[in-house]
């Protein structure tokens, strides 16, 4: 079983959390990087099926994160699928 290492790592999404974390010394890290580490290290396979879900459920994010988010992980935004290069 793959497992996704995430040390000396604070994962918060809240925008004054994050800066309050940053400022007492803290590396933070968001569900997108959680998830972008996750694919990196081939824990899975795809992002997008995973942000859509957490889309359904409420987690909000910009067009513009998820657009870059899919083009981080090498998934094609317009088809949901993986991109030829």
């Amino acid at each position: 079983m793959t497992q996704l290492a995430v040390t000396n790592s604070t994962c918060l999404d809240d925008k004054k959390a994050r800066r309050i974390a940053r400022q007492i010394g803290l590396q933070v890290i968001g569900t997108v990087g959680v998830l972008l580490r996750a694919k990196r290290e081939g824990v899975i396979a795809a992002i997008q099926p995973i942000l859509a879900a957490l889309q359904e459920a409420g987690f909000r994010m910009s067009d513009g994160l998820y657009a870059e988010t899919l083009r981080l992980a090498g998934e094609d935004p317009s088809h949901g699928t993986l991109s030829a290069g």
